[in-house]
């Protein structure tokens, strides 16, 4: 099969590689320490690969991924992990060797000038290495399965101008690998279909799927179907043994080795110890290291008498993501503060607990429970009270009974039964020009009325009055609108938080690794930190109550009179 030449074709892919195996520079990642976190993985049975005959021995440690994936042959390699057990990094870690071998020295006799009309074949066979590129798999739908996995990659390989044959002879002849994670981010039926492709791929196209433990192999005994040629490998939970000699090392030039010999002691001897659960998770492994190897506090805190799970998990993310937490790594172009990425993250949170499921639209972040009736009435009281000042009657209670239904409406279901309209932003500013307009010309109407001419000035302030609702209606129904509703509703404590910044916060946060985003939705990355800013997603007006309740009870200590 021939391949379409493809102008700059090996800049662009290797471009696309380099910016998709982006290294973690979470402060608890597993590459952050003075040493990797030692996770260890086993070969996964033939009950769920195809790994042949003579099926090697994968076992292995975090450094030993690239020699891992040489031992399998076919290249096929399913990584397989609980949540949270570094699935994903260690995916990355294979990948961002992979890319060294291919960007490495060029094999003898292949060509070294880049020549912008070389081919994608040729572009990538200058070093006789597949290179490597991570893709979510989040974005599936059951129109992609047509297409087939190639069909697939093509479109998500954007910017590198490749087709689906030119993706399809890639893999054929091994000069792209695609790690392909968040496999158990998909629905089920979707799952399936993706296996279906994988497993309709050619022997010799060479893949890495990432994948949760439970959703992989449901899906393989659901369908019956084994991915021709695959190998694969599960990550195991860190153990006492895998802390000790790791956790203990540190920047400092004393180290608490001492300390930690008798905590590691205690886990030994202990196996329902809390520690021992929590730090087998990798996240909190971390963060028990930069607590009480890097920081002041004694490890002995761990196996104390008394000590609880839920206790131990708030004091390693106070450290991770509290007050006391390292400040973020910066580049100095960021344009939002670290106050207004926590706000976006709480906004997340408590989106997400309303919810039950990934933000899918931003204006839900913005967008709380509809009100009570009561509330909806009070306001509806309010409307009608304040037209009555500029309006007439019949123009009040109609303003009185449309923010009562408006209010008490579900703004994330669609209005009138139709979609939620879709405007871009020139047209949001005009539909908040036209209620300012609308509201001067209520206002202004009988003013400039004569007194014969009663029943226009009635139309006139009708028509009026109907634009500033209709314009409100698609105004709030908008990101902006979202935002102008929940700014004003807290008091104004969302003005910092605009639209633009809310993705800009948003988007820092996902580099920082606190969020993901896939194709159900936003989500964060890890279920400790959704626990931790669900637990501050009180909202901004709540947060402003407690902010004064201080000085609210001084104030009433000072009226309380005296008794002696």
């Amino acid at each position: 099969m021939s391949v379409t030449p493809l102008p700059a074709a090996d800049e662009a892919l290797r471009q696309y590689a380099r910016s998709s195996l982006a290294e973690d520079e979470r402060a608890w990642g597993p590459k952050a320490h003075p040493a990797p976190i030692p996770l260890r993985y086993a070969t996964v049975g033939a009950d769920f690969t195809d790994p042949g005959p003579t099926a090697p021995d994968l076992s292995g440690t975090y450094d030993d991924i690239g020699e891992v994936f040489a031992l399998a042959g076919s290249h096929r390699l399913v990584i397989l992990g609980d949540e949270g057990s570094g699935r994903t990094e260690l995916a990355r870690q294979l990948g961002v060797s992979l890319l060294a071998d291919a960007e490495g020295v060029p094999l003898p006799g292949a060509r070294t000038d880049v020549d912008p009309g070389q081919d994608v074949t040729a572009a990538v066979a200058g070093t006789g290495a597949a290179l490597p590129v991570m893709i979510s798999l989040t974005d599936w739908t059951a129109e992609d399965e047509p297409y087939g996995m190639a069909g697939w990659l093509a479109r998500r390989l954007t910017g590198t101008r490749t087709g689906a044959d030119d993706v399809h002879a890639l893999l054929t002849q091994r000069r792209l690998l695609p790690i392909l994670d968040d496999f158990d981010q998909l629905p089920a039926r979707a799952r399936a279909h993706v296996l279906h492709a994988l497993d309709q791929l050619p022997q010799q196209a060479p893949f890495v799927l990432v994948s949760g433990w439970k959703e992989f192999t449901d899906t393989v005994e659901r369908t019956d179907t084994v991915i021709a040629r695959s190998v694969g490998i599960r990550i195991c939970r860190l153990d006492v043994a895998d802390l000790d000699g790791w956790i203990q090392r540190t920047f400092r030039t004393v180290s608490k080795t001492a300390e930690w010999s008798q905590v590691l002691e205690a886990l030994r001897a202990d196996a329902n110890a809390p520690a021992r659960e929590l730090l087998s998770d990798p996240f909190f492994a971390g963060a028990a290291r930069l607590l009480y190897s890097d920081g002041r506090a004694d490890p002995g805190e761990l196996v104390r008498d008394g000590v609880t799970t839920a206790g131990l998990e708030a004091r390693l993310l106070e450290r991770l993501l509290g007050a006391t937490a390292p400040p973020p790594r910066r580049t100095g172009s960021e344009p939002v503060t670290d106050a207004q990425v926590d706000k976006a993250l709480r906004l997340v949170a408590r989106a997400t607990n309303q919810t039950g499921e990934p933000v899918r639209k931003l204006r839900s972040v913005y967008l709380r429970r509809r009100q009570r009736r009561r509330s909806a009435a009070a306001y509806g009281v309010a409307f009608f009270f304040l037209c009555l000042l500029i309006a007439d009657l019949p123009l009040a209670l109609m303003a009185a009974i449309g923010g009562y239904l408006y209010l008490r409406h579900d703004l994330e279901r669609p209005l009138l039964g139709g979609r939620l309209p879709s405007l871009p932003r020139w047209a949001r500013l005009s539909l908040l020009g036209e209620c300012l307009l609308g509201l001067l010309g209520v206002a202004l109407v009988p003013t400039f009325s004569a007194a014969e001419s009663t029943q226009l000035a009635f139309w006139a302030r009708l028509l009026s009055t109907v634009t500033v609702l209709g314009c409100c209606c698609l105004l709030l129904a908008t990101l902006d609108g979202a935002w102008l509703r929940a700014n004003i509703r807290s008091l104004l404590q969302l003005n910092d938080l605009t639209p633009p910044r809310l993705e800009e916060a948003l988007d820092l946060a996902r580099r920082r690794g606190l969020l993901q985003c896939t194709g159900r939705g936003i989500t964060f990355t890890h279920p400790a930190v959704a626990r931790w800013y669900g637990e501050r997603s009180s909202g901004p007006l709540r947060e402003l109550w407690q902010d004064h309740q201080p000085r609210l009870d001084r104030w009433g200590r000072r009226a309380r009179p005296t008794t002696s």
